[in-house]
């Protein structure tokens, strides 16, 4: 639904790449959208990386390593 609304979708997580692979299959993410094993750091650097392209980002996190992406964004609003 996402993707038909005309937005890119990702899947950052810091889980193993094989248990990513199979999650981001089930839902329908490309394999070019998602990375696996990252650190807090890295899934801050990605989100950084989007908003300088002028992306507009929605990020939704279900663990203790999301909190500083989503607390230190830069455009967070």
């Amino acid at each position: 639904k996402l993707r038909s609304a005309g937005l890119e979708v990702w899947c950052l997580s810091g889980d193993r790449p094989d248990r990513v692979k199979r999650l981001c299959t089930s839902l329908g993410i490309e394999d070019d959208h998602y990375k696996a094993s990252c650190t807090p750091a890295d899934k801050q650097t990605f989100v950084r990386e989007l908003q300088k392209r002028g992306a507009r980002v929605l990020m939704v996190g279900d663990g203790h390593n999301d909190a500083p992406v989503l607390l230190h964004s830069p455009q967070r609003s």
